[in-house]
């Protein structure tokens, strides 16, 4: 593994700027102490990759501040972008407690990102002894396997671009905190890559987001975005 980054001390995730209460994050203090033990704090830049398709999974990895999007790769090239995940998702964790597969996707840096790596024999260690963990890899995987299934009924079952779209939206929405009694996020995605993510095309979702506004739905500023009509947008989602 080579680090990106490692110019700065190790953070404790007990005093981390960035907790987010989610995850691995909301361990209890002496599980959270015996993890950071274990990990190794490394900045990723924008654009580059966190893990490989393919590649060992030797490493488990979690996002402690930043984005990744995570997509897979088919043996033509063909590339199908799975989600967007912020701060306290774990990387690597379905291979590793599977039998420690090589990475069955592909997480790239959104944005700059700091990770806590720790090499995956020595957190399968942790798990066996640390029953909070445990129960906090259970509920992970449990959370990755029922986003797969609102995936698969978003492109299966949505009958319409837009309904697609306003779901994708407000699944992002959803993962923002509120400031001043609104939430803004922003988009980490092309135009490009949210038609990948919901089975349409580039001119499509560009031409769904203008008529979004036009309508009043949302309001955007650059790559920021407000959702104005949050009953619109669920109305026509699945």
């Amino acid at each position: 593994m080579t680090y990106a980054s490692l110019h700065r001390p190790p953070q404790s995730c007990t005093h981390c700027n960035y907790l987010s209460l989610q995850g691995f994050c909301n361990l209890p203090p002496q599980a959270l102490a015996e993890m950071d033990a274990l990990s190794m704090p490394v900045d990723y830049p924008s654009g580059s990759m966190l893990m490989r398709q393919g590649d060992p999974s030797e490493f488990v990895r979690i996002l402690c501040h930043g984005r990744a999007k995570i997509y897979t790769t088919a043996p033509d090239g063909k590339v199908l972008l799975l989600k967007v995940v912020g701060s306290g998702a774990i990387l690597g964790l379905l291979c590793t407690i599977k039998g420690i597969v090589p990475y069955q996707t592909t997480a790239e840096a959104c944005e700059p990102c700091t990770v806590k790596a720790i090499r995956s024999k020595e957190f399968l260690d942790f798990l066996s002894r640390n029953h909070a963990a445990c129960w906090h890899s259970f509920q992970e995987l449990a959370e990755q396997t029922h986003a797969l299934l609102l995936d698969a009924r978003r492109l299966a079952l949505s009958g319409s671009v837009a309904g697609r779209l306003a779901k994708l939206m407000l699944d992002w929405e959803a993962t923002t905190s509120q400031s001043n009694g609104t939430r803004h996020f922003n988009i980490a995605l092309t135009h490009l890559e949210i038609a990948e993510t919901i089975g349409s095309t580039r001119e499509t979702v560009t031409r769904t987001l203008g008529q979004f506004r036009r309508d009043g739905w949302i309001r955007t500023k650059g790559v920021s975005v407000e959702i104005l009509r949050r009953d619109k947008m669920e109305g026509i989602s699945i």
